[in-house]
């Protein structure tokens, strides 16, 4: 009976403290439209975001405990044979960092956007880490994968009879494109000491060249050479969305993403040589004959925007709102969902619960922040995994936070 009697009174409490809570601008990934709905604030909104991802599939959770303790006493060492457990080490980190300043005039919302994204893929058999072991020699390749984009927009939304209208122009700018890059190893070993060669030949994609790279090492560039490169490498693209609701109802909405205006090409490819010895107390040395060349494609190469159709429905409840939403990638045949549960403690405290499984990968996260009417901040940190049944191993990583000011 004081089971049930504390239950009640707990969760009575619950209710008069935590409250549905509105979409904001920090929702605008699920749709262009959702970058008007400042939350509070009615005239104008600056606000940055940063998102880090990390995965590797080579320590679970109790070799990371076991690292971090060693860290922590300064006995850390990286031992290779907890490695030997996955025929390949791969480690993958995709990094964003955005920011918009919106004005909101009337039922018109006006405002412009930038952001830059870092997406890097790193494979190696185990092969390699099995020879290291053993004190034996090898010889194979180490494959990896970059992408940078740097994006700028403008935007611009109309809203009418709970219904909102949003654009996005983008301009699209990636500054490097590898899609396939390789290292071949050589590792030589015996009894007493051992060194790992890498010849290294990376193949990058780019609207620059390597005098262009000269240039801004060396600080000095010709702006209208510059702009007119970045003006006919970039690609153009709208996103549209459409949202229907009042913030206290249920609210939902559909999207076209990445619509095609110009896509984005590289007219060059610059190609880096070298090799690094890399000795037994882990000290790297370049070789002195490093090359850097660029050579122009005879036509170009496109870089890939996929057409992407999203959806979303939030349903509010008293104390909490259940948030679904989805995304079909046309060219890839794709699809990527997931559902959260977001409230507000005392109001101005917003909490959030999700999962989801978006690119090939299970997540979980928990969000928590603070809402009042001049400053709004949110936090989110979770878990990412390839497979469902090895997400709470702690292989990967996430942490996004992001933070907005306005009247």
């Amino acid at each position: 009976m004081k089971v049930r009697l504390i239950s009640m009174f707990l969760l009575l409490a619950v209710s008069f403290m935590a409250f549905s809570t509105t979409l904001t601008s920090f929702d605008s990934e699920l749709n262009t439209s959702l970058l008007e709905a400042m939350g509070k604030r009615q005239f104008f909104e600056i606000g940055v975001e940063g998102d880090i991802f990390l995965f590797q599939n080579a320590y679970d959770y109790t070799n990371l405990l076991s690292i971090v303790g060693d860290f922590i006493s300064q006995d850390f060492s990286l031992d290779f044979v907890e490695l030997t457990d996955t025929r390949t080490f791969d480690f993958e980190t995709s990094d964003n960092m955005n920011g918009h300043f919106l004005v909101s005039i009337a039922d018109f919302g006006l405002g412009v956007v930038g952001s830059f994204d870092l997406r890097n893929n790193f494979q190696m058999s185990d092969d390699l880490i099995l020879a290291v072991n053993n004190k034996s020699s090898k010889t194979g390749k180490i494959s990896f994968d970059l992408d940078t984009l740097l994006k700028f927009g403008l935007y611009g939304s109309y809203n009418f009879e709970g219904i909102s209208v949003g654009v996005l122009y983008n301009f699209l700018l990636p500054l490097v494109y590898a899609p396939e890059m390789s290292m071949d190893y050589d590792l030589n070993q015996d009894s007493t000491n051992s060194s790992l060669f890498l010849d290294t030949t990376l193949q990058l994609y780019s609207p620059f060249n390597d005098e262009d790279l000269n240039e801004f090492m060396e600080r000095r560039v010709d702006v209208v050479p510059l702009f007119s490169k970045v003006y006919e490498n970039g690609g153009q693209s709208l996103d549209i969305g459409v949202t229907f609701g009042e913030s206290s109802d249920p609210v939902f909405g559909f999207g076209v993403n990445n619509i095609e205006i110009k896509q984005p090409t590289f007219k060059n490819e610059i190609t880096y040589e070298t090799t690094f010895e890399i000795s037994s107390d882990g000290v790297a040395t370049p070789s002195e004959d490093s090359t850097l060349t660029s050579k122009p494609f005879s036509d170009h190469v496109e870089y890939p925007v996929p057409l992407a159709l999203s959806g979303f429905l939030r349903i509010p409840f008293d104390i909490f709102d259940i948030l679904t939403y989805g995304e079909f990638l046309i060219d890839d045949q794709k699809i990527n969902w997931g559902v959260m549960l977001k409230s507000s403690l005392f109001g101005f405290i917003p909490l959030s619960l999700g999962i989801e499984y978006f690119n090939d990968y299970w997540a979980t996260s928990v969000g928590f922040g603070l809402d009042t009417r001049i400053i709004e901040n949110r936090t989110e940190i979770g878990l990412k995994s390839k497979d469902l049944d090895t997400l709470i191993d702690l292989r990967g990583f996430t942490f996004k936070t992001s933070f907005a000011i306005g009247f």
